[in-house]
């Protein structure tokens, strides 16, 4: 199980061990399952791979139900 206590330890975690995970406020997501499937590619997702930026990147776009169910099934307890 992973822990973590900063946004900063994450980006480190993903550039040391090339972990892709994503950061949604105060919770963490592991996409590295989800990467290939992305419908808009995945690109989109590896730019915000170790950053606080995903949270924003997916709210400015209107996801489906779905969409939002997948990924609160990648949520790192």
């Amino acid at each position: 199980m992973l822990s973590f206590n900063s946004a900063k330890e994450v980006e480190e975690l993903c550039k040391k061990e090339e972990k892709k995970l994503v950061i949604f406020g105060d919770k963490v997501y592991d996409v590295a399952e989800f990467l290939g499937k992305h419908p808009g590619g995945r690109k989109i997702i590896e730019k915000h791979i170790g950053a606080t930026t995903a949270q924003k990147a997916f709210d400015d776009i209107e996801h489906s139900y779905t969409a939002k169910e997948i990924i609160g099934s990648k949520r790192v307890p």
